[in-house]
């Protein structure tokens, strides 16, 4: 269970009454948790992380920070030995791991400065915007697009001076959801947002945050906020196909929307390349000529209506695959196409709701393919309508 001087015991192994091991973890998170409305120390805590990405709280007890402050430093690396292992207190908790590990006097702690590469910078558990109704008055971790920052203000509270500053963040569905932040994290947020720039395309990772209600979380003295991190659900919020195409074929016209990897295989060009070129505001308001040559070509669209509202998106491009007679007949492609950029993405059926087929499989005989020429816009478009 890890007693060797050069073994560790995971995180996932600890719990009551575990003794004689040592853990090798990074502190992602460091702050002095205390009741904001008559200042009580509750201790020095902080979130640990290991090499398999797992997580617990640790806390020093408030007699023994003095021995632990000036060792502990966020980020840092150490092999943690002599402590304790407790059940997880109901309140102010920042993972949801059962266990919380308790520093003692004798708690020994070593710096490690080498081979550390594969244990997290970060860690989170971040819930949906549409769920935080079930976390009422927990804490949680939140990520969204900022969309408004108020100013840095100062509000009495209890005859205590206290700063505050409102923002509101948007996910990847367009919910909102307001945030309030309090002291510290207000003033740093402000000034980080100034830097930035308050017209600045910016995503921001609220942690620790109390959920107040289904539309709004406040700070807490554990939250931190982090401003475009390089973790993967920050990515997903970077500049993103949103194509919304007439089409029509043999049988008629029909609008489709095109997303993502979908839409830059079809364009060329990712919708950054396409952000960079715009140099004028008007720019936003024209349609960009890499998706303007597509007016009029013909391809092979197999396409899904996922909620059965007969609102279709693309699925994949299949121009590979011989298109429908009558739909060939309708128009014929501008260019022979390039079997080499050719996609098959995972087909989503139009009959089922289920998740899609699993990558690489065939695509089904439900799946709807349609041959259909690209129609010109009969209005023009806003930037929103080309890209997200």
């Amino acid at each position: 269970m890890g007693s060797a001087e050069d073994e560790f015991t995971p995180l996932s192994q600890l719990k009551y009454g575990i003794g004689n091991c040592k853990v090798r973890v990074r502190i992602s998170r460091l702050w002095e948790s205390f009741n904001p409305k008559n200042d009580i120390l509750f201790g020095l805590d902080s979130l640990l992380i290991d090499d398999q990405g797992k997580t617990m709280q640790a806390r020093v007890h408030p007699d023994d920070i003095d021995l632990f402050e000036d060792q502990l430093v966020e980020g840092k690396v150490y092999a943690l030995s002599d402590f304790t292992v407790d059940v997880m207190r109901e309140d102010y908790m920042s993972c949801s791991n059962e266990w919380t590990m308790y520093f003692r006097r004798q708690t020994v702690v070593k710096e490690i400065q080498g081979d550390i590469d594969s244990i997290p910078l970060h860690s989170f558990e971040f819930v949906k915007f549409k769920d935080l109704r079930s976390r009422c008055d927990d804490k949680t971790d939140v990520l969204g697009h900022i969309v408004y920052v108020g100013e840095l203000q100062e509000v009495s509270k209890k005859s205590r001076h206290i700063e505050i500053c409102n923002a509101s963040i948007r996910d990847l569905r367009g919910r909102n959801l307001s945030v309030t932040l309090y002291g510290d994290i207000a003033c740093g947020f402000a000034e980080d947002m100034l830097k930035k720039g308050l017209e600045s395309s910016v995503v921001a990772v609220f942690a620790g945050m109390r959920v107040e209600s289904t539309h709004s979380v406040c700070s807490t003295t554990s939250s931190k906020h982090y401003l475009d991190l390089d973790i993967p659900e920050v990515q997903e919020f970077c500049e993103r196909y949103k194509l919304k195409a007439k089409v029509q074929d043999a049988t008629g016209t029909m609008d489709l929307m095109i997303f993502c990897d979908v839409a830059e295989k079809l364009v060329g060009v990712s919708a950054e390349e396409l952000v960079d070129e715009i140099e004028d505001d008007d720019d936003w308001y024209t349609l960009p000529e890499e998706i303007e040559d597509l007016l009029g070509s013909t391809h092979t669209f197999q396409v899904f209506d996922k909620f059965g509202h007969g609102s279709f998106s693309v699925n994949s491009i299949i121009d590979h695959v011989s298109p429908p007679v009558a739909a060939a007949t309708a128009t014929q492609s501008k260019e022979e196409p390039d079997l080499e950029d050719s996609v098959s993405l995972t087909p989503t059926t139009t009959q089922c709701k289920e998740g899609p087929v699993p990558e690489g499989s065939a695509p089904t005989a439900e799946a709807r393919s349609k041959s259909a020429r690209l129609q010109s816009p009969n209005k023009r478009l806003r930037g929103d309508d080309w890209i997200n």
